[in-house]
């Protein structure tokens, strides 16, 4: 099965192999799945890693 980051990234562009295999080496291989209207982060906490959303929408 195809991470789905790189699924998404090559809607829009090619990725060789090499590129595939350096995405696949900065992400962790966890992926959250968060409930409708759930905070990721809450004011005054301090963010300690990036979150990509790789489906659905995020506001502040």
């Amino acid at each position: 099965m195809t991470h789905p980051l790189i699924v998404k990234l090559e809607q829009f562009e090619h990725l060789d192999d090499e590129e595939r295999r350096a995405l696949l080496a900065l992400t962790d291989g966890r992926m959250l799945h968060y409930e409708p209207r759930s905070d990721i982060i809450r004011e005054g906490e301090d963010p300690r890693v990036v979150r990509l959303v790789l489906s659905g929408w995020a506001c502040r």
